[in-house]
């Protein structure tokens, strides 16, 4: 995965990365949305704004002591992918190598008149029952295309094991180009590493590491264009049943350097489980002062988060905070975000559902977003804990760029009008009129006000009723 190292603007075949690579010509590249709406302000996943184009030529420029990859497109851009430093801060689009010397290729699957539309190869690595044989995977450099069978639990790779007493798992430096559902769905694994690896138009998501899995890493990967299950789409309340890039309910591994872009809903989706840190840490990060100064220490809110240094961009929301279950978390516990990059979603930055635990979010940045941050918690008391500090929220990109509070003109968001919040009365989320709360009244939200209730919103912690798809699903 490499940066934009400027604004490749539409109609051109130019795109300048941030460094040298060693990519050739006649490969495919995937150059990600890099806001929810496009210029004339529609939704971009419908615009297909993420972008897969061959290398016509791939040459090496040298600027002073720099040098970085120019590379000419086979064919001209359709959509301008942002690369700027506004506010001090640098906002750039992501571009991926999708090409392979070895090259998984499922046939026919692409043309929806075919009656094997969307029903693409995939791979399932398990235990054999009653047997000392354990499934594993090393994949390395290897190109998926097409694979994944579409509104099924056939991911691209599926990993499921029956214990752990199986070898690692490597998925590292391969592409996932244009599937039909996951690229990777992990249940019951030790040490997996998916790494380095890009993923381009799957749908239901990209990445799912299930709550069974241990000490996983996942890392400096690029999923882009993330689409909802058609099946989803033809519910009645299709933001009941949430998809992200990547979902992460297990809280024993590490999820860091990850870069979500252009989700039809979440970047990420992750379980309290893994933000959490020690109980000696949490007494300080996570303390109610009242009237006494809050101090903290970065560097030590660093060193113990597992989920840091990612970043989503033109996603619907950035990420998502679960709460899988009442016993996950305690009031007393401390959920920290560090180096978290959320900007130019469609709907909220940061968002948290039934938070039990306190939240605090140390040094992250959002741009550009409806709302910056809405976190929502599930208290029987009033012991309620949010903390940001260290951070830095932007309205708009344009303010510092052209010293106006007009957005810039690659993409065109208004006040009142489409959002991209989920309401009973639009589903989608796609009505021409802002349902948001806010809306009325504001163009954009830094900081909506913390709110608890001693009732749980979602039926995993509510559990009235099994939670049949998302722990987030509305009780």
């Amino acid at each position: 995965m490499d940066a934009l190292r400027a604004t490749a603007s539409a109609a051109s075949s130019t795109i300048d990365l941030d460094r040298v690579v060693n990519w050739d010509v006649g490969d495919d590249i995937a150059v990600s949305a890099t806001a929810y709406f496009t210029s004339t302000g529609e939704d971009a996943m419908a615009e297909d704004a993420t972008e897969v184009h061959g290398i016509a030529s791939i040459t090496t420029i040298t600027d002073g002591a720099e040098q970085y990859s120019r590379i000419t497109t086979e064919s001209a851009l359709d959509y301008t992918h942002f690369c700027e430093t506004a506010h001090g801060e640098n906002f750039c689009g992501a571009v991926g190598r999708l090409s392979s010397n070895v090259r998984f290729v499922s046939t026919d699957q692409d043309d929806p008149s075919d009656t094997s539309f969307g029903y693409g190869a995939n791979i399932h690595v398990f235990d054999i029952p009653d047997n000392s044989r354990y499934g594993f995977v090393n994949f390395a450099n290897v190109e998926f295309k097409g694979f994944g069978k579409i509104n099924s639990d056939h991911y691209a790779v599926a990993i499921k094991y029956r214990d752990q007493n199986h070898p690692a798992s490597f998925i590292v430096n391969c592409s996932f180009n244009q599937g039909y559902n996951m690229a990777v769905r992990a249940a019951g694994s030790v040490n997996l590493t998916f790494a380095n690896n890009v993923a381009t138009g799957n749908y239901g998501g990209g990445v799912f590491i299930e709550r069974d899995n241990a000490l996983f890493t996942i890392a400096g990967n690029l999923i882009v264009g993330s689409y909802m299950l058609p099946s989803n789409l033809l519910s009645s309340f299709p933001y009941t049943n949430p998809i992200a890039s990547f979902v992460i309910y297990s809280g024993d591994g590490e999820v860091y350097d990850n870069v979500a872009a252009g989700s039809q809903d979440n970047g990420f989706a992750v379980s309290a489980s893994l933000l959490k840190v020690s109980s000696a840490l949490a007494a300080s990060a996570c303390s109610v002062t009242l009237a006494s100064a809050y101090s903290y220490t970065l560097a030590d809110l660093q060193a113990e988060n597992k989920f840091r240094s990612n970043e989503a961009v033109g996603c619907r929301s950035g990420l998502m905070v679960l709460n899988l279950g009442p016993s996950e978390s305690v009031a007393s516990d401390c959920a920290v975000v560090t180096d978290f990059m959320a900007w130019r979603s469609g709907h909220i930055g940061i968002v948290a559902l039934d938070a039990e635990a306190g939240i605090l979010l140390a040094n992250v940045l959002l741009a550009e977003n409806h709302i910056g941050v809405s976190l929502d918690f599930f208290k029987d008391d009033v012991n309620v804990f949010t903390g940001i500090v260290a951070s830095t929220i932007i309205g708009s990109l344009g303010t510092d760029l052209f010293s106006s509070c007009a957005d810039l003109s690659d993409s065109l968001y208004t006040r009142g009008g489409q959002c991209q919040a989920f309401t009973e009365s639009d589903p989608f989320g796609t009505s021409s009129s802002c349902k948001s709360t806010v809306s009325a009244v504001y163009r954009r939200v830094g900081v909506l006000l913390p709110q608890w209730t001693n009732r749980a919103r979602t039926c995993a912690v509510e559990g009235r009723f099994e939670c049949q798809t998302s722990p987030a699903y509305p009780d």
